[in-house]
């Protein structure tokens, strides 16, 4: 199955993800699907979900909304610091 770009609908057909994989050439602030998670530490607080085993974005003391990201690993950088991001969800969870 071809996992580049994955759409996801709730039953009344509204789009509520978008999830991107290998073969996505798109990035967001210059870090894509490949590159090592911790790239991301440059501008945000990187910060493992592990209700989802997925890794969310801090900045000023807030978490942004709408984005995460998923490793191989499922586990924090504490615990497995080199991690490479397979997937990219962008995503708006009220619209399930």
């Amino acid at each position: 199955m071809n996992e580049m770009v994955s759409l996801y609908f709730e039953s009344s057909g509204k789009l509520y993800r978008i999830a991107v994989g290998e073969g996505y050439c798109g990035k967001f602030n210059n870090v894509s699907v490949g590159d090592d998670l911790r790239r991301l530490e440059k501008e945000f607080d990187v910060l493992f979900n592990d209700a989802d085993d997925d890794f969310l974005l801090g900045k000023n003391g807030s978490i942004l909304t709408g984005i995460s990201f998923v490793t191989g690993h499922r586990s924090s950088l504490e615990d497995a610091p080199e991690q490479f991001i397979h997937f990219i969800s962008i995503h708006d969870w009220t619209l399930r």
